[in-house]
C-alpha cells in the first residue's frame, strides 16, 4: 500500500477475497486475549479500535466478539476483501474505505489501531504518522501475523524440507514482482526497520515489542494447496506459471521428510507473531 494507492502486487494478489477468506487460518484465542492486553484493550468496556486494513475481517469478527463491546471502525482499500468483510455484517462494526496513510477517520479517536496480517504493506513513517493521528495520546498499536513456516524467513531453520522448497519458490518469485512489492513481504523482514533507531518512528511511537505464539495444525493436500494460493504472489500466478508452481508443491509435499497424521494430513507449523508500541506523547 503507497500514498497514492494500493500496491500493484496487493491489486492482483488479493483479487478473489472469498478464498482468502475461506482458505487463511484465524487467530486463537490465546493470541487476541495477548495482543488486547499488552495493548492496555482488554477489558476496556466500549473503546474505540480501528482495524486498519482489516481484509476480509478475520481479526475483526474476533475482535466484535469480545466482551468490551468495542466500538469498532473496519478500513480496507481493495474493494474485493472490503465487499467479503461486508457481507459478514458484523454487530458494532463500521466498515469504510481508506488508506493506512489516509485513515478515514477523525484526529484522536481511537484507544488503538490493530494492523493484522497487513502493516508490511505500509510499514513507512507516512504511515506511522498516519496511525498517530487517529490515535488517542495515550492509544497503542498492536501487529499481528500468521506465519507459516513455508512462508518465513530463509534463515529461519524447518525440519521439514517441503516447507524450504515452498519458501524457495517464494523468494524466486519475489524477483519477478511489480517492483514496489517485494520489499514489502512480511517474510523479508523489512517491517522492523521502520522502528529502528535513528528512523523518526520514536517521534511518534515508543519502542515496539514482540511476542511470538507456536502452532501446528494439519491439512490434506487440497486444503494446503489452497492456503498456498491465498499468497499473493501465488494467486496472481497463472498459466503455465501456475501449473510450475502446482507441480513443484505437489512434488515438495510428496518427498520424503513430511510429516503427516493417521488420516494422510500434512503437519503445517508456524508462529503467530505479535508486537505492540504506544504512542508517543
Amino acid at each position: 500500500m503507497a500514498s497514492a494507492g494500493l500496491l500493484t502486487g496487493a491489486i492482483s494478489g488479493f483479487a478473489d477475497g472469498t478464498s482468502y477468506d475461506r482458505h487463511r487460518p484465524s487467530y486463537s484465542p490465546e493470541v487476541v486475549a495477548a495482543l488486547l492486553a499488552r495493548m492496555g484493550l482488554a477489558g476496556a468496556g466500549g473503546a474505540r479500535v480501528v482495524d486498519l486494513a482489516a481484509g476480509t475481517g478475520k481479526f475483526t469478527e474476533l475482535l466484535a466478539a469480545r466482551d468490551e463491546a468495542f466500538e469498532l471502525l473496519a478500513v480496507e482499500p481493495h474493494d474485493g476483501m472490503r465487499a467479503e468483510l461486508e457481507r459478514k455484517r458484523l454487530a458494532g462494526v463500521e466498515v469504510r474505505k481508506g488508506l493506512a496513510t489516509d485513515i478515514p477517520v477523525g484526529d484522536a479517536w481511537a484507544d488503538g489501531i490493530v494492523c493484522a496480517q497487513s502493516f508490511h504493506w505500509f510499514s513507512t513513517l507516512d504511515g506511522l504518522a498516519s496511525m498517530a493521528r487517529a490515535m488517542k495520546p495515550a492509544g497503542s498499536l498492536g501487529l499481528v501475523w500468521n506465519v507459516e513456516d513455508y512462508n518465513n524467513a530463509l534463515r529461519h531453520p524447518s525440519p521439514h524440507p517441503w516447507t524450504m522448497a515452498l519458501r524457495r519458490l517464494l523468494f524466486d518469485l519475489d524477483a519477478e514482482s511489480p517492483p514496489d512489492t517485494p520489499a514489502l513481504r512480511f517474510r523479508n523482514e523489512t517491517w522492523r526497520r521502520v522502528f529502528a533507531p535513528g528512523s523518526g518512528a520514536d517521534r511518534v511511537f515508543g519502542p515496539i515489542r514482540e511476542e511470538q505464539f507456536e502452532w501446528t495444525t494439519y491439512v490434506d493436500a487440497d486444503g494446503l494447496w489452497s492456503r498456498f494460493r491465498t499468497l499473493s504472489q501465488i494467486a496472481a500466478l497463472d498459466g503455465d506459471k501456475l501449473v510450475a508452481a502446482k507441480t513443484l508443491f505437489d512434488e515438495a509435499i510428496a518427498g520424503p521428510g513430511t510429516e503427516r497424521d493417521a488420516q494422510g494430513r500434512i503437519a503445517v507449523r508456524g508462529i503467530t507473531l505479535i508486537a505492540w508500541a504506544r504512542r508517543a506523547s
